[in-house]
């Protein structure tokens, strides 16, 4: 092993020991949902209740068959352990996903990028709190990244095994919540706007993807094995939390500027929550990559670094 990944194991190392202090102490208000639904999940897939593996439209899914299971293996005596099992495979996925992003980041620029990215990435205190509960956002933000990053590195360099795994890190972003569905839109720009295929080949290339991605989303969830048009029909027009109720109406209500409301914030409410939630470090770098990113746009034109660096700030702000 040379000194590049023993660094990375270092930094992995470092990405675990934070998100596995204390784990066993507080705990949010969806945490409690969570805790209930992972265990009923596994029940009802020992029961051979297929059907009952379908707990709400999120989906949920991949947080359910993990920590289920871990709650199921290494339950404890008291709430705390229990607590500490339900949310340790979040913890694990999101501390072995940074050994992937070092991979594919080093693919698609150099070691140096792919060890600061990983390292400020594993370090962000936002991510980093998020990867400590029994929740879905960060699982969400892993498979979403590592599908667009694997995505990127196979039109740089065309290995089958990125390709598949694109297809496998949508299906899982899906299954976990459903805004990973913002993937499906944008993966044809990726693949289109850095491809030096021919249209034919590239389009073949996203419908590869998606097919993979639909494989993953049945075969992994067992409410799809023996009713999936009316799984699909629920996840989409469930009068709590459907596709179609969440997509027209706010979140139902927030706390903003020092005020409870009804969840519509306005415009306001995402530069204030960008300013709130990012490191003085992104704070005080973000001017100056896009000074410099610019200028180097001008001279270079669209080559390869600035149409790869355009499709990571589009997924940045459109994300």
């Amino acid at each position: 092993m040379d000194k590049v990944w023993l660094a990375v194991c270092a930094i992995f190392l470092l990405c675990l020991s934070f998100r596995t202090m204390d784990l066993g102490t507080g705990l949010t208000t969806d945490e409690i949902l969570w805790i209930d639904r992972a265990p009923s999940f596994i029940e009802a897939i020992l029961s051979h209740q297929w059907d009952q593996t379908y707990k709400v439209p999120h989906p949920g899914v991949v947080t359910m068959w993990l920590s289920g299971i871990s709650i199921k293996i290494f339950d404890g005596s008291g709430f705390p352990e229990k607590l500490s099992f339900a949310r340790a495979p979040t913890v694990m996925v999101t501390s072995l996903s940074i050994i992937l992003i070092f991979y594919f980041i080093r693919v698609l620029f150099n070691t140096k990028i792919a060890l600061l990215s990983a390292t400020l990435i594993s370090l962000d205190p936002f991510l980093l709190a998020h990867s400590r509960l029994i929740h879905l956002d960060a699982m969400l933000t892993t498979f979403m990244l590592l599908c667009l990053l694997s995505l990127m590195s196979f039109l740089k360099k065309p290995r089958k095994e990125f390709l598949i795994m694109t297809g496998i890190f949508l299906g899982l972003a899906i299954l976990t919540k459903m805004p990973a569905i913002f993937l499906l839109a944008f993966m044809p720009f990726v693949v289109f706007f850095l491809s030096n295929d021919t249209m034919a080949k590239s389009f073949n290339y996203v419908i590869f993807i998606i097919i993979l991605a639909a494989m993953t989303f049945f075969l992994f969830w067992p409410a799809m094995w023996v009713s999936p048009i009316d799984t699909l029909m629920k996840m989409a027009f469930d009068q709590q939390s459907g596709l179609d109720i969440v997509v027209k109406n706010p979140h139902g209500s927030g706390f903003f500027l020092g005020r409870i409301d009804d969840g519509s914030h306005g415009p306001l409410f995402y530069p204030v929550s960008f300013l709130m939630m990012e490191t003085p470090i992104t704070l005080l770098f973000l001017p100056i990559f896009l000074v410099m990113f610019i200028k180097k746009l001008f001279k270079n034109g669209l080559d390869y670094v600035n149409k790869n660096l355009i499709v990571l700030c589009l997924y940045i702000i459109l994300e």
